[in-house]
């Protein structure tokens, strides 16, 4: 078991020291790493839940890393604070969206109850989507599909298609890689600068904490 655990920490490493050499969004140490260890779990005969057991211990970290992303939002407390009631209203309406919107595609191709709960929960970070998707009956391993997507993509093509919408400013950038794609998206804007991140890191907590408060009413409500 111990050797997913080494293989994982491995192919990270491999993946970043390639990226940070070519900063291709491609190549992204997500996006390789996933591919690659699903490719080794295939090729091998291995199942996810096999993999999943072996490295719980990582899940486990991402707890404490998304608490310490509290700390460039501390730094710019002031400059956030100014900013406190327009980002609430840009959350909460994108999440209050991003749920009829999933649920109502999802319905539309005739998905069942636990997997049309679960799709809007990809934009939140999967230490919080976990418990929420439990609460409210979600299928989980459709919530981790979701989540790990969405933080993919917000990783890779993110950057380039808000600089393709004309998206200039670093404030409404960081927030729209937060909310969009969670801890992967903070990880990619404080590559921008902190200010950058700050805001992806407040984008982030804010779809965590407004999403753990109504995902359960409005799943109560539409189901």
């Amino acid at each position: 078991m111990a050797a997913w655990s080494l293989a994982t920490v491995l192919v990270y490493l491999a993946a970043r020291w390639v990226y940070d050499r070519t900063r291709f969004p491609l190549l992204h140490p997500m996006l390789v790493g996933v591919a690659v260890l699903a490719i080794a779990i295939e090729v091998l005969g291995r199942t996810y839940a096999e993999y999943r057991g072996a490295t719980e211990w990582i899940v486990w970290l991402a707890g404490p890393a998304v608490v310490a992303m509290a700390v460039p939002v501390y730094r710019l407390r002031t400059l956030l604070r100014a900013r406190l009631p327009l980002i609430g209203t840009v959350i909460a309406s994108g999440l209050i969206f991003g749920f009829a919107s999933m649920t109502t595609f999802l319905g539309l191709l005739d998905e069942p109850r636990e997997v049309r709960l679960a799709g809007p929960l990809h934009a939140i970070t999967s230490p919080v989507a976990l418990p929420i998707a439990r609460q409210i009956g979600a299928r989980q391993d459709a919530m981790i599909v979701g989540v790990l997507t969405a933080g993919l993509i917000g990783a890779t093509v993110g950057p380039a298609l808000l600089r393709l919408l004309g998206v200039r400013d670093r404030r409404a950038r960081g927030l729209a890689l937060g909310c969009g794609s969670h801890a992967i998206g903070v990880a990619r804007a404080l590559e921008v600068d902190s200010v950058c991140g700050a805001f992806a890191t407040l984008g982030m907590m804010g779809n965590a904490i407004l999403g753990a408060v109504i995902f359960p009413y409005l799943a109560r409500w539409f189901f």
